[in-house]
């Protein structure tokens, strides 16, 4: 199993405020909202090379299409497909790992609509639940994802369940897949 970590460093690189966004006011049960993606990229003057690869971006919705988890800590504006593949038209991106998008919960659907439409571009990392059968992770290898990741932060709902973590790694080992520890930089040390 590879082994992936992302850090968030919330308190140094990103403003408080800005991680406020995610929750909900207190009392409130509506999930948190984020600011919509800026839609007025320029192109750069850098070129990248061929097969220049995105390895992080998602998908959000449509939400009629794809909904947002009830559950979850936030729900974006949508931004779609069609969205990030002009966004990477613009950039000279031809390839990108679409990261799941904890908005959607385990519902896949919108990852691999969007893994489905690259026409092989793209591949993609689940977020799994304890519902997830061993169908459930061939139908997702067939259909382009490559891992899984947990969420370890707080403003997405801390840290996993534990068992359904050592079960998920023993299949990840025989799909070859990757495990992507999603963390808050300060929590390291605990």
């Amino acid at each position: 199993v590879h082994i992936m970590l992302l850090f968030h460093r919330d308190e140094l690189s990103r403003s408080n405020a800005r991680m406020k966004m995610f929750r909900p006011a207190k009392g409130n049960a509506m999930p948190g909202t984020t600011p919509p993606p800026d839609r007025n990229t320029k192109k750069p003057k850098f070129v990248p090379p061929p097969k220049a690869c995105d390895a992080h971006c998602h998908i959000f919705g449509p939400a009629d299409k794809f909904p947002y988890d009830p559950e979850a800590a936030y729900h974006p504006p949508d931004s779609t497909f069609e969205d990030i593949c002009k966004l990477h038209a613009i950039l000279g991106i031809e390839r990108a790992v679409i990261v799941h998008a904890s908005c959607h919960g385990a519902d896949m659907r919108a990852t691999l609509d969007g893994i489905a439409r690259s026409n092989g571009r793209f591949r993609g990392t689940a977020i799994i639940d304890d519902t997830c059968t061993t169908a459930d992770f061939d139908r997702m290898h067939e259909g382009g994802i490559r891992g899984v990741r947990f969420n370890f932060v707080k403003h997405l709902g801390g840290r996993p369940d534990f068992a359904l973590f050592h079960k998920t790694v023993d299949r990840l080992k025989a799909l070859g897949w990757h495990l992507i520890l999603h963390l808050d930089a300060n929590d390291i040390v605990e």
